[in-house]
């Protein structure tokens, strides 16, 4: 039951478990925006919404390389990428590859890079240095537009054309750009989405 007044209410909030799990709802109903769902057949936002909810993201605190993070990182893509083929027409519209490399990876992608680099639900981990050096870009047409314009081959024209292959060409391409400045790859991101702005 919610409470009802403003004593009450910090009572709650004051509790990191509690605190914790409105972050990451909140970051889910961000990650499950129009942008992102309105691909989909109706009645998948619920069912990602549902499935985020049962991921584990403070494993990644355990990580301690990148090869165990794309490890762990794929085996919660096959989560989501299960979740979203339970609706046929899903499948039907984006196509098996691209439902999983293309759609699946950029919503895990956006929902761990919030809840470490957009969020406080990490905010207490002294890990964050490392992990965040771990992380992956979020796929989408503006990425894939400023990696053309550096002369980076072989990029997708839409989501759902990423495979495996294209997947991680894009991935390592940003990441061993991102090491020569010591920066995250995942700081392309925000590049990317505001490039055409500057």
């Amino acid at each position: 039951m919610l409470s009802t007044d403003l004593p009450s209410i910090f009572k709650e909030l004051s509790k990191a478990s509690f605190y914790r799990s409105l972050v990451r709802q909140r970051v889910i109903k961000i990650v499950l925006g129009s942008s992102v769902i309105r691909v989909f057949k109706s009645g998948t936002k619920e069912k990602l919404r549902d499935s985020l909810n049962k991921l584990i993201p403070d494993q990644i605190l355990k990580l301690k390389t990148q090869l165990e993070f794309n490890q762990w990182h794929l085996q919660n893509v096959k989560k989501i990428f299960e979740c979203l083929k339970t609706q046929k027409e899903n499948i039907q519209r984006l196509n098996k590859v691209g439902l999983k490399w293309g759609h699946s990876t950029k919503i895990f992608n956006l929902f761990i890079g919030h809840l470490v680099f957009n969020s406080a639900y990490f905010r207490d981990s002294e890990n964050l240095k490392r992990i965040k050096h771990y992380l992956h870009v979020p796929l989408d047409r503006k990425v894939f537009d400023v990696l053309r314009r550096c002369g980076v081959d072989d990029i997708p024209k839409a989501i759902k054309d990423i495979d495996r292959r294209k997947y991680y060409h894009m991935q390592n391409t940003i990441k061993e750009a991102s090491k020569k400045q010591k920066l995250p790859s995942i700081y392309f991101d925000e590049y990317a989405w505001t490039f055409e702005s500057l």
